[in-house]
């Protein structure tokens, strides 16, 4: 019994991880997505931004962490996006797989925030 008893840990741990992973990322990704910023992002000054300098899709921001984390549980994961992403420039495997980045946040003009606001509602 204390074997099948292992078993049916490794077999529930195994089918919650997923489920454990999509909601840590998905709470990870809601931040970035809104306000294209994660709490140690804001702290360093620094922003995620997709196509035209917008914060990321909720969609990119989710993707984004969850290749992170899956790269850091692989065997190896941390090394192979450590060799691609010197291997591209310094723009990191998840950076690429979701058309993002990572830039200095800069001091927006009235004029550029108000361009930036009307981005935003056309995106919606």
């Amino acid at each position: 019994t204390s074997i099948s008893l292992r078993l049916g840990g490794s077999l529930l741990f195994l089918l919650s991880l997923p489920f454990f992973l999509g909601g840590l990322a998905a709470v990870i990704a809601a931040p970035t997505a809104r306000w294209g910023t994660t709490p140690g992002k804001f702290l360093f000054r620094l922003e995620v931004v997709g196509a035209h300098a917008l914060p990321p899709t909720f969609r990119q921001a989710f993707s984004r962490e969850l290749i992170k984390l899956l790269s850091l549980l692989m065997p190896f994961g941390l090394f192979l996006a450590l060799a691609i992403t010197v291997r591209n420039g310094g723009i990191a495997l998840h950076d690429q797989a979701t058309r993002t980045e990572v830039v200095p946040k800069v001091r927006l003009t009235p004029t550029q925030k108000r361009w930036l606001q009307a981005q935003r509602r056309y995106r919606r």
